[in-house]
């Protein structure tokens, strides 16, 4: 009986205690069920216009087509069955991947641009919820189904012309894995450069630098291992090539590096543009006070 009342009769500052930690919780539960029911309706709403989807994924056939012929042609005239360590099948599984990513990702400079310039961006101030969560949820609901249509369109190509490779049952989770920790990388990076509307009237030629050094030095491409060793040394110690080129060596097995290092370096580049992208908003956001906006 002792025990048992000793177990009941906690003190009071444990109790407070226990009453601080579950409010905490609820407070955490309240924020996930936000932002997960704008990832709900952005993914339904989408899903309404998978027909519009589809057609875009059309011009995806007609790159990987292009594709085909050329490194078709390149290992044809070269006479080997490997360049790079890439036989000719794998070379354009890597190409399915690197292009259902890049063309999946959603253009999302214009949009804050535009809400910066008009002023939109302080009605989210008064809401309870972040700007920078809320465009990233949406964002992932649009770049995650737009990326497994491509990759079942692209796929369904290089399938039937080439045949597939060599995979296990972990290849589709760990593509995915990978091709998650890219896209909220890339989102960080473009989030980054459209608050530098609360500076510049135009960021979308920042955009389309940014694009094309993640088509680069990002592996879209060729695969990095193709450059010359300088360059390859250059692309690898940039965040680029966590976007396209390390969830495609992975998918298609080419990869030297473990999964655990590839999530390592993704997340780490996810940690220091989550620093900078907060940081240039609450200066934009001061900016913005100041200036009565």
């Amino acid at each position: 009986m002792k025990s048992l009342n000793h177990g009941r009769n906690l003190r009071p500052d444990k109790v407070e205690g226990y009453r601080m930690l579950d409010a905490r919780f609820m407070i955490v539960q309240a924020k996930v069920a936000k932002y997960s029911a704008v990832f709900r309706i952005t993914l339904s709403n989408h899903f309404a216009y998978i027909i519009d989807f589809i057609m875009r994924s059309v011009f995806l056939l007609l790159i990987l087509f292009v594709f085909t012929q050329l490194w078709e042609t390149t290992y044809s005239v070269t006479g080997k069955e490997l360049i790079a360590g890439y036989t000719l099948q794998k070379l354009l599984w890597y190409l399915v991947i690197t292009e259902a990513i890049y063309m999946a990702v959603p253009r999302i400079a214009f949009k804050v641009e535009q809400e910066v310039k008009n002023g939109d961006v302080a009605y989210f101030l008064n809401r309870p919820l972040s700007y920078i969560g809320y465009n990233y949820c949406g964002y992932m609901a649009e770049a995650l189904i737009r990326v497994t249509i491509n990759l079942c369109v692209g796929g369904l190509l290089i399938l039937t012309l080439y045949g597939g490779i060599d995979w296990t049952w972990l290849t589709l989770p760990v593509t995915y894995l990978l091709v998650f920790g890219a896209f909220t990388l890339h989102f960080l990076i473009m989030m980054g450069i459209s608050l530098c509307s609360f500076w510049v009237e135009e960021v979308q030629g920042y955009e389309l630098v940014y694009s094309r050094l993640v088509m680069i030095l990002g592996g879209m491409m060729v695969p990095l291992d193709i450059f010359p060793s300088w360059l390859e040394q250059i692309a690898l110690a940039l965040p680029f090539q966590n976007i396209i080129y390390i969830p495609a060596i992975h998918a298609v097995g080419t990869s030297s590096n473990s999964l655990l290092n590839a999530l390592v370096g993704q997340w780490i580049w996810i940690l220091v543009f989550v620093i900078v992208t907060t940081t240039i908003f609450q200066m934009g956001v001061k900016r913005l006070n100041v200036n009565g906006g």
